[in-house]
């Protein structure tokens, strides 16, 4: 039992560590914002402001107007940080990753007693980690050229082979919002831009469809039409082809244009964990046969035998390499948290969804499963189907079987009923999912690729 105490310390710390990382990524995910995980990420976030509110009420009597004062300019900040787009997380990320890469390139990998190769590996997948989390930051991720940068973008592409032209300062825009469109770079000419908004079918189901003229409905803020699969950011106050999510770890939207950046940001960061904890361990081993701790007893001369505990392995790393123990403690729930991520984005990617999509999956499921009765549960899942069949790469295949519903499934609450509905939940979202699903490798080809 004295050897459980210290394991357990560093366990315990290690689980908690992945539990506040967990809820703070997957909190607000499909998976549990309904859940407990997305109670506690909504009592996360409105922890700090609901902090600052009651030291202002108990400040109240003898501050006056200025813990009124102090009280409205947090809820201002605390709105910037948690509504608006911000290099917050970018910066507190170099913060809190840089100094942490460092010290395992300069006072772990340097040290270890390891191959140059394997050196040459650390140093390899930390430069290269870095590398891809810039490419994510400021690639584009598939802006949809709004109606007013329309003319700055046709004069961008207007000379032979896309260059832009050159132009005379008298011809220079004198409003500041036609300046920035000057300086803007434009990924896709008008012409390619168009054909890239094609890409995928406005289905009517999920994304909504212009009757008049067969293609999205107009954004109300950029006053162009929605491709399919595009969104509107909030943050980023632009629509974006094949958007997944904000993130604002990168400060930028994870859509067409940088998805692939994204899901190798994560990956090459998880690799790379693995790999440092593997220096880590294999310094710790190191340094506890140095020590002569690595065995199970020590054996005096006398005869006298002295049993070895985790207990004094883990005292004398924290004594003499706390460095060590800390980088563990930082690694080994990052790991597992961005592996879970990494995971949950693939499953994604391999179907070609995207987490908008699924919002609008769940959203279709539950208006359709909650109609009055189970006979128009069943009228409208054959409308879906019958779109399906028109305008889905992987036409439907649940929905064909499904039957009207039966006598007892008609009355309103019974079990009966509540059955039929999950499994019509149920043959809706595997059809759904194939809306856009072109096979494995083509949707990887489509994310990897995306101007292909």
């Amino acid at each position: 039992m004295e050897s459980f105490g210290p394991l357990a310390v560093v366990s315990a710390t290690i689980l908690s560590v992945i539990a506040v990382f967990y809820i703070g990524i997957m909190g607000p995910s499909r998976y549990h914002r309904n859940g407990v995980v997305g109670w506690l990420y909504r009592g996360m976030v409105k922890l700090p402001h609901a902090c600052v509110s009651c030291c202002c009420c108990r400040s109240g009597t003898s501050g006056g107007l200025f813990s009124c004062f102090m009280k409205t300019r947090c809820g201002r900040c605390f709105h910037y940080l948690m509504n608006e787009r911000h290099w917050g997380l970018v910066i507190l990320y170099i913060i809190l990753v840089w100094p942490v890469e460092i010290a395992y390139l300069a006072l772990v990998a340097m040290r270890l007693k390891a191959s140059l190769l394997s050196k040459m590996v650390s140093w390899g997948l930390v430069l290269f980690s870095e590398v891809v989390y810039f490419a994510a930051v400021f690639s584009d991720p598939g802006t949809v050229t709004s109606r007013s940068e329309k003319d700055a973008q046709k004069r961008a592409f207007a000379t032979a082979g896309g260059a832009k032209p050159q132009m005379k300062k008298g011809h220079e825009a004198t409003r500041k919002g036609e300046e920035r469109m000057q300086y803007r770079k434009f990924l896709l000419s008008p012409r390619a831009e168009e054909e890239q908004g094609q890409r995928y079918v406005v289905d009517g189901i999920l994304y909504g469809k212009d009757s008049t003229r067969g293609c999205g409905v107009e954004c109300p803020t950029c006053n162009v039409p929605r491709p399919s699969r595009s969104k509107h950011c909030r943050m980023c106050n632009r629509c974006v082809r094949r958007y997944d999510h904000h993130c604002p770890w990168i400060n930028n939207d994870v859509a067409e244009g940088n998805h692939r950046w994204f899901l190798l940001f994560l990956l090459i960061h998880i690799i790379e964990c693995i790999w440092g904890l593997w220096d880590l361990y294999t310094m710790v081993v190191q340094f506890l046969t140095a020590q002569g701790l690595w065995v199970s007893a020590i054996r005096f001369a006398n005869g006298y035998t002295y049993r070895i505990t985790n207990i004094h392995r883990l005292f004398a790393i924290a004594t003499m390499h706390p460095l060590v123990l800390f980088l563990i403690i930082f690694a080994a729930p990052i790991t597992v948290v961005l592996a879970v991520f990494w995971l949950q984005q693939m499953s994604f990617v391999v179907s070609n969804v995207t987490i908008n999509d699924m919002n609008k999956i769940d959203t279709t499921i539950d208006f359709i499963t909650t109609l009055p009765t189970a006979t128009d549960v069943y009228e409208e899942a054959q409308n879906v189907r019958s779109v399906l069949e028109n305008v889905a790469a992987r036409p439907p295949r649940r929905l064909r079987a499904l039957k009207r519903p039966s006598a007892e499934a008609i009355v309103v609450g019974s079990k009966k009923d509540k059955a039929y509905r999950k499994e019509v939940s149920k043959m809706l979202m595997s059809d759904l999912k194939g809306l856009f699903n072109r096979g494995v490798w083509n949707n990887l080809k489509e994310v990897m690729f995306p101007y292909s």
